[in-house]
C-alpha cells in the first residue's frame, strides 16, 4: 500500500498544481511524504478489509462487521509499523527500507522452493537459477551508463580552474519495480473493490476473465 500511494501521490503532483507547488517548497517533501503515509494507510484499510471479505467463511468463523474492523485495524497497523521500519532503515543509510523490506519478503519464500520431494539435480538446477535470477536482477538494477563531461578551463587571477573530466551516471533501470508493481496493483484494484460485493455479477466476471479466484 506505502508503494502504491506514493505513485498515486507522485501522479497527482504532476496533475494537481497546488501538489506541483508544494513539491517544490523547502519543506514541501515532508509535507508530501506525510500525504504518502496518510494515503497509504487508507489503501491498506480497503485492501485488508475487502480481502478478507471475499474469502468470507472460507477462513473466518464470524462474519459480523466487527470480526472485519479489528481485521481491518490490525493490517493497516501492521502497515503502518512496516512503514515506520522502512524509514528508519532509509535514515541509517542502510539502503531503500521498503525496497529491502520487500526483498526479505520474496527471498524468505526460497526455502519454501526446496521442501519437498524433489530429486537432488532438480534442486540444484532450482537453486543455480535462484541464484543467477538474483544475480541477474541485482546487476541490472546497479547497471549505469556514464555520460562524459567535461568542464572547460577558465582562469581567475593567476590560477586556473577547470579543465577535469568526469562522468555523469544515469542509471539503466531508473524506475525500478515499482511500475511493475504499480501495473500489478492497478489491475487487482477492481478484484478488491469487487470483492465487497462478492456474489454480484461483476465479481464472477472479473474472476472468470482475470484469473484472481481464490
Amino acid at each position: 500500500p506505502y508503494i502504491n500511494a506514493s505513485i498515486i501521490i507522485q501522479l497527482l503532483t504532476i496533475a494537481i498544481p497546488s501538489l506541483e507547488r508544494l513539491s517544490k517548497e523547502e519543506d514541501g517533501r515532508a509535507k508530501i511524504e506525510k500525504i504518502t503515509r496518510y494515503v497509504g494507510i487508507v489503501l491498506a484499510m480497503v485492501q485488508s478489509i475487502g480481502i478478507f471479505i471475499g474469502l468470507g467463511t472460507q477462513y473466518l468463523v464470524d462474519t459480523s462487521w466487527l470480526t472485519y474492523a479489528t481485521i481491518g485495524i490490525c493490517s493497516t497497523a501492521g502497515t503502518a509499523f512496516l512503514m515506520w521500519l522502512g524509514e528508519r532503515i532509509t535514515e541509517n543509510g542502510v539502503g531503500n527500507g521498503v525496497s529491502m523490506l520487500i526483498f526479505a519478503s520474496i527471498v524468505s519464500r526460497v526455502p519454501k522452493l526446496f521442501v519437498g520431494t524433489l530429486p537432488i539435480w532438480e534442486l540444484l538446477l532450482l537453486g543455480i537459477l535462484v541464484v543467477g535470477l538474483i544475480t541477474l536482477v541485482t546487476h541490472v538494477d546497479q547497471a549505469q551508463r556514464r555520460i562524459p563531461v567535461q568542464y572547460a578551463k577558465r582562469v581567475v587571477g593567476r590560477k586556473m580552474y577547470g579543465g577535469q573530466s568526469t562522468y555523469l551516471p544515469i542509471k539503466a533501470n531508473s524506475n525500478g519495480v515499482l511500475p511493475l508493481i504499480f501495473a500489478l496493483t492497478f489491475l487487482q484494484f477492481p478484484g478488491m473493490i469487487a470483492q465487497f460485493w462478492p456474489n454480484g455479477a461483476f465479481y464472477k466476471f472479473y474472476n472468470s476473465y482475470m484469473g484472481t479466484s481464490s
